[in-house]
């Protein structure tokens, strides 16, 4: 027997490259198809910290312009 074919046992899976399927709107990082995801509305973020920073600057913008 082959020494190839016995320590082909030790070759990794072939996995693919995850798809990006979009971007974080809050810090832009890359968002991966089968990754669990914040979604609000149309938005997507890659996690709830993510999401309070988006609404808390958007709080702080409104408030700082008097819309609220």
């Amino acid at each position: 027997m082959s020494r190839l074919n016995t320590m082909a046992r030790f070759d990794g899976p072939d996995e693919k490259e995850p798809k990006v399927i979009d971007y974080c709107y809050s810090c832009n990082a890359e968002l991966y198809e089968g990754e669990e995801v914040v979604a609000l509305e149309d938005f997507l973020f890659c996690d709830i910290d993510c999401l309070f920073d988006t609404i808390k600057y958007k709080t702080l913008e409104e408030n700082k312009y008097g819309t609220i």
